[in-house]
C-alpha cells in the first residue's frame, strides 16, 4: 500500500497532479467551468472540483469523503482511488 500527501489549495507536485488526473477523468471542472489544468498546482479551480467530488460523493454515501471542505485528505483520496 502507498501513502499520497494529503492536497490543500496551495500544495505542489505529483500528489496533485495525480488528483487533478482523477477529477479531470471524471468530468469536474474549476470554478471557472472548464477542465482543470494538469500543472501540479492545486489552486482555486482544483479546490472547487474536489469539493464538487466530495458534495457528489457523501450525496451516495455520508461520511465516505469526511465532508466537503475542498481538501483531498485521506478519505477523499481513498475514495477518489478506490472507484
Amino acid at each position: 500500500m502507498f501513502e499520497i500527501p494529503t492536497v490543500k489549495k496551495g500544495e505542489e507536485g505529483n500528489h496533485v497532479l495525480l488528483v487533478q488526473e482523477i477529477l479531470l477523468a471524471r468530468e469536474f471542472k474549476g470554478k471557472d467551468g472548464k477542465p482543470l489544468k494538469l500543472d501540479k498546482h492545486c489552486d482555486v479551480n482544483t479546490v472547487f472540483a474536489i469539493k464538487q467530488y466530495q458534495k457528489a460523493r457523501e450525496k451516495v454515501e455520508p461520511g465516505i469523503c469526511g465532508g466537503v471542505d475542498g481538501v483531498a485528505g485521506p478519505k477523499t483520496l481513498r475514495d477518489m482511488i478506490a472507484l
